[in-house]
């Protein structure tokens, strides 16, 4: 669960060109908006995964 909120934050930030800290923000309020009670990740949990995450979005 934690994975795919990581991976729709990365996809959110290439999709619209935000900052990492804009896409974290897009998604806890996604989250809030649609009360799924998921928890939020950290700043620095999706920082980390970044480095290592490949995001591929098709044209």
């Amino acid at each position: 669960m934690t994975f795919a909120v990581i991976q729709t934050a990365l996809t959110l930030k290439v999709l619209f060109k935000l900052s990492l800290r804009q896409a974290r923000g897009l998604v806890c309020s996604l989250l809030k908006l649609l009360g799924l009670g998921w928890p939020s990740p950290y700043f620095s949990t999706v920082s980390r995964w970044q480095a290592t995450l490949a995001v591929n979005i098709p044209v």
